[in-house]
């Protein structure tokens, strides 16, 4: 433990110093004015009968011996008079060869009329081994006239030792081995170097092709609506599907002709929508009586065949078919005499 008292005064500075060293203890005064003299006075404690000083510090460092990588505690109290005001305790970092891990610095407290106390406690630790020396620590003070003064505590040294040293070889560590020759697989990535680049190539080739493609079917003039479904009204009529019986596929197909007809022919969705809803789109672009008539009656007759399971008369099915070629006949667009003329050339 090392307790430093120093009485702080614009022309003289008395510091009483007290070390704690296996039961030996050293006090001095240092009295300053025009020169400086030093007595050392060794004795069990010597008490000196002159006035309380203003200034002191009482430090306490535990533990003494540590092992590499565990924490030093370094507790310091500063006891002052009111009259002056403390300045902060910094330090470098790292501190000697120690590391500041953390510092929590205590409020002033009143704990006489005439002192004050306040307590620094600092967390140090080392990765170094040996007899260790934890630096001096200044403590600064002002006073009412800002004139500057301080006070220091004295190096304390902190032995510190290897757990190796301490305990020994508990874990059998074995010497380190050589350099670990890894098998060389310069071929396996170089092979799959030329794959990946197959690949992309592959892929390359493969989208200019498509992209290719699609510009020869845009250039490749589509087969009007019209033609479309007439080739399935033919090919209905041309079918067995009414004499196995199979009604149903048979209204499927045709709805379905009427259907592509209608988006190709008017730009209106038609795969995704019901029949009414198609009826309710179709009506706001075509109003034409017969046209909405046509397309009504032959949607109400195959949602009945497909949904409701109706069997049709021989009769309704010529009907609903010949609705259909009617409904195709006045929404085809009449061909221009320019157009006549382009097919015959042809």
């Amino acid at each position: 433990m090392t307790i430093i008292h120093q009485r702080v005064t614009p022309a003289k500075a008395r510091v009483q110093v007290s070390n704690t060293m296996s039961k030996t203890w050293f006090t001095g005064w240092i009295t300053a004015f025009e020169g400086i003299t030093l007595f050392i006075l060794a004795a069990g404690l010597v008490r000196i009968s002159h006035a309380d000083p203003s200034v002191q510090l009482r430090l306490e460092v535990t533990p003494k011996e540590i092992t590499m990588g565990d924490h030093v505690t370094y507790r310091l109290t500063v006891n002052y008079d009111p009259a002056l005001t403390p300045g902060p305790v910094s330090l470098p970092n790292p501190f000697g060869k120690f590391e500041l891990m953390n510092q929590v610095t205590s409020q002033p407290k009143a704990v006489a009329p005439d002192k004050t106390e306040q307590e620094h406690i600092l967390t140090f630790t080392t990765f170094s081994t040996g007899t260790l020396v934890l630096p001096s620590l200044a403590v600064v003070f002002f006073d009412d006239d800002g004139q500057r003064s301080e006070a220091a505590t004295q190096p304390v040294t902190v032995k510190v030792i290897s757990l190796l040293a301490k305990y020994g070889d508990e874990g059998g560590l074995r010497p380190l081995k050589g350099f670990f020759n890894f098998p060389s697989y310069l071929w396996l990535w170089v092979l799959l170097l030329v794959l990946l680049s197959m690949g992309l190539i592959y892929f390359i080739w493969k989208t200019k092709r498509k992209t290719k493609s699609q510009l020869f079917q845009e250039h490749v003039p589509q087969r009007p609506p019209e033609e479309i479904i007439w080739a399935v009204i033919q090919e209905c009529e041309e079918s067995n599907l009414l004499a196995e019986g199979q009604i149903k596929e048979f209204y499927s197909r045709l709805s379905s002709a009427v259907r592509v007809y209608l988006e190709q022919q008017f730009h209106i969705s038609a795969l995704d929508r019901t029949s009414t809803e198609l009826y309710t789109e179709f009506r706001d672009t075509r109003p034409d009586p017969e046209t909405l008539l046509l397309l009504k009656s032959f949607f109400e007759s195959s949602d009945l065949v497909k949904f409701a399971k109706l069997q049709p008369s021989e009769d309704e099915i010529d009907s609903d078919l010949e609705r259909v070629k009617r409904f195709v006949i006045l929404t085809t667009p009449k061909k221009t005499d320019v157009q006549i003329k382009e097919e015959i050339t042809v």
